[in-house]
């Protein structure tokens, strides 16, 4: 049970479409110090499995990717860029720089970031040009000024050095106006604070505009370091590690408009947002004082806010332009872990502004692990977004300035949010039917009722093919490793199986699903879920063995295959030595809501103990 799982099987990894939306891809892990090989499959004869290799793996494989109105597609991997279009696909940079972040303009051209610029690629000439960049430097000027005494004396009297500095001035001045109107040389950068570092640039479609998020550059701390016993130079050696929780220092990002036309930049104002300068901990910071016989005195003070990149935002990048390049979302959090705001800005404003269009606030702790997935409806100014504010994750739709429509609800929770490429229904998952049964559901944009469109009745998670038409499925239960399924977008009752990774060891032990059972816990309003694995009447024992799975905020009963599958195994081999043995999902465990999820706060460890003993009663 506790051997190299290879004996298990090598289940497939990251199942995706190509660039080119042709073809199913995923990789079959290979032992230690090998490559991963890679298979794809045409969806219209899914047995015919081809391994492909070499050059071939970069059209099949996507850091990120850009699909165009038109169907062309650029994509990064490995540090370059490619492009498809008319069934062609053409690499457009093979070099040591890295480039990253591409997309298309509405013009069709195509741009990428490398290093600290954007690079626009004009298709119709195979050419590309730095159009932006920026450095954390002071501006420099024509000539610095004279500091001293003496210097200042020396231009002021002597007629030929006061003249030869002016005209180094206008030189300068010439020389930079003839760059920018001939377009021989690159464009000035823009100049950002020396201390800060760059934490996001994105790009907007309409060619003008260049969002900027900064952050203080964090300080290493030579002690944050942790001995490496095993090191192939036979030494002991010590590696520098995140910080400790207790030094972490809080963080705010500063957001920066360019508009590349005027070559302005502009810093944007977040005391706008709803709650910026709220006192959020006066409730604990009264209780902490009187604990300490003294008073406390709230006041309002900006919050540390930033971009939420730190941790999962779900499928969803935090910076989102609207196609039509004018528009743009971004998702913000603050430090203290009680609000995420959704806000938008329109650049072409005259004096552009950040709007809030939706505050997700949070006495314990706003949920940043997951369900942050928004975006823009398609050829519409509307947003979409998940929230739990109702006490579990769904779905809405907001106008900007409007009030929001709520198109899911009930006591499930909906994730990994996929619009259509049509613009006309949303794909998800959801534990709507049991909380440890995750199928795939299909949405109208204008609400309605949800259709279940997949029935594995285990773990099962998807990615919709570009066109649309093809669901690639991967779907595992209890006592099944995850394999890959394919079915049609329309309707998934009859899915193909595309792999079957278990070996004949595994197989051959009969490995039984563990039973799913609830029941109530004393002042408590849901029942705890669990797995409960059951011997033979003949074989019990007089012995009970609970497990509890780690990481707090995790779900581990549910009806697919387990992050602990070791422990599933030792399990069932519990059982048939004639134990009774209950794996509970205790309070603080995913997939069962917010307020599940946050029973804990500032009470860690008594919820639990009572969930067990409910358990063991």
């Amino acid at each position: 049970i506790m051997a190299d799982p290879v004996w298990i099987g090598t289940s497939p990894a990251s199942p995706r479409w190509s660039p080119d939306g042709s073809s199913l891809v995923y990789d079959i892990p290979q032992p230690e110090g090998r490559r991963q090989q890679t298979f794809r499959a045409d969806p219209g004869q899914p047995a015919t499995i081809i391994s492909i290799d070499g050059a071939a793996i970069e059209q099949h494989s996507i850091d990120r990717k850009v699909i165009a109105p038109n169907g062309d597609t650029v994509w990064s991997f490995a540090g370059n860029v490619y492009l498809r279009s008319e069934q062609e696909i053409r690499q457009l940079t093979r070099d040591t720089a890295r480039q990253t972040a591409p997309g298309f303009l509405t013009d069709g051209n195509v741009f990428w970031q490398e290093d600290n610029s954007i690079i626009v690629y004009h298709r119709p000439t195979g050419t590309y040009r730095e159009i932006a960049s920026w450095r954390f430097e002071k501006a420099p000027t024509a000539s610095e000024p004279v500091a001293d005494f003496i210097g200042r004396e020396q231009l002021a009297l002597i007629t030929s050095l006061s003249q030869k500095r002016s005209e180094a001035e206008t030189s300068a001045s010439e020389r930079e106006a003839l760059t920018e109107q001939s377009g021989a040389w690159a464009p000035k950068p823009f100049y950002l604070p020396e201390d800060a570092e760059l934490i996001r640039a994105s790009y907007s479609p309409a060619g003008r505009w260049l969002l900027l998020v900064t952050g203080t550059k964090v300080k290493k701390n030579p002690e944050d370091t942790i001995p490496h016993y095993v090191d192939d130079s036979g030494r002991i050696v010590h590696k520098p590690v995140r910080a400790r929780v207790a030094d972490a220092e809080p963080v705010s990002h500063q957001l920066w408009l360019a508009d590349i036309q005027n070559h302005n930049l502009q810093a944007l104002d977040l005391s706008t947002l709803p709650g910026y300068d709220e006192d959020v901990l006066k409730d604990v910071l009264k209780e902490n004082a009187r604990a300490r016989s003294e008073t406390y005195k709230s006041k309002r003070a900006a919050r540390f806010i930033r971009l939420m990149t730190h941790r999962g935002a779900g499928n969803s990048d935090p910076v989102i332009w609207h196609p039509n390049g004018q528009q743009v979302a971004l998702m913000l959090e603050s430090w203290d872990n009680k609000d995420r705001w959704i806000v938008t800005l329109n650049a072409a404003d005259d004096a552009p502004t950040l709007i809030s269009q939706h505050r997700l606030h949070d006495q314990a702790w706003v949920n940043n692990y997951a369900f942050n997935e928004f975006g823009w409806l398609k050829g519409d100014p509307r947003l979409f977004y998940l929230s739990e504010e109702s006490g579990y994750a769904h779905l809405y739709v907001r106008e900007p300035g409007s009030k929001a429509r709520q198109l899911t609800s009930g006591q499930f929770e909906v994730s990994d949010v996929t619009l259509s490429p049509d613009g006309d229904a949303f794909y998800f998952k959801s534990n709507k039917i049991h909380p440890g049964v995750y199928e795939i559901y299909r949405l109208p944009t204008e609400g309605g009722e949800p259709t279940q469109l997949t029935n594995f009745d285990g773990q099962t998670s998807y990615e919709l093919s570009p066109d649309g038409e093809w669901l690639l499925l991967t779907s595992s239960r209890a006592n099944q490793p995850p394999e890959l399924f394919l079915s049609a977008a329309a309707n998934a009752s009859a899915p193909v199986q595309l792999t079957t990774t278990v070996t004949s060891e595994f197989l051959s032990y009969q490995w039984p699903e563990p039973e799913f059972v609830s029941f109530p816990v004393k002042g408590t309003r849901q029942a705890v879920h669990a797995r409960l694995y059951l011997p033979e009447e003949n074989r019990r024992n007089s012995a009970a063995v609970f497990f509890i799975h780690g990481a707090g905020y995790l779900q581990n009963s549910h009806k697919g295959w387990s992050d602990y599958f070791r422990e599933y195994m030792f399990n069932v081999m519990l059982s048939r030595q004639g134990y009774v043995v209950m794996d509970i999902d205790y309070r603080a465990s995913a997939g069962y809501g917010r307020d599940w999820r946050t029973a804990i706060y500032r009470d860690m460890g008594q919820p639990e103990t009572e969930d067990f003993r409910a358990a063991i009663d």
